[in-house]
């Protein structure tokens, strides 16, 4: 026996271990042969990576998400800047308010409080802000005044905003 011999012999008994011999090829075979993973019928290694379309979809789905996200997070930070200058704004006015209303009843005319200024933090975050303060004394009995104070300021884009009021009386 030659070695070409042992050599085919040799496979044809691992070959058989296996389930595949020499026989004639017939669709089950080739079936198994799959399965099993042997000879030309052998399936690639297992995958690993992204393909270049994976890739170039995940890119497009990514671009699509950012074009929708960015411009929602500037309107969200523009609503919370507006919204923190307007209730700045209102602590403001109470505060102004309750200064005025703190002053004894014979001082409190409209020369006394056209001096009422913004505090130093109010004029940092409220651009161009602008403060109206009025005194009106009524004829009622008792007699009263009407203590009002408006603030307006620019928005982001420089434009002025609707003013904030607030009105107060002292008797």
């Amino acid at each position: 026996m030659d070695s070409r011999e042992r050599l085919t012999r040799r496979a044809n008994s691992l070959l058989n271990q296996r389930g595949i011999g020499f026989q004639p090829v017939v669709f089950s075979r080739i079936s198994q042969a799959r399965r099993l993973g042997h000879g030309i019928f052998q399936q690639p290694a297992c995958r690993r990576g992204f393909s270049m379309m994976e890739i170039i979809v995940a890119a497009g789905l990514l671009g699509v998400i950012m074009l929708v996200t960015v411009p929602s997070l500037r309107w969200v930070s523009a609503g919370r800047r507006d919204a923190a200058q307007r209730q700045l704004a209102s602590q403001e006015l109470a505060n102004i308010i309750e200064r005025v209303l703190a002053r004894e009843s014979s001082t409190l005319t409209p020369e006394s409080v056209a001096t009422e200024e913004l505090s130093a933090e109010a004029k940092a975050r409220l651009p161009g802000g602008e403060l109206k303060v009025t005194v009106t004394a009524t004829d009622d009995s008792p007699p009263a005044r009407r203590v009002s104070a408006e603030l307006r300021w620019n928005d982001a884009t420089g434009q002025m905003m609707a003013p904030l009021r607030l009105t107060a009386w002292k008797y």
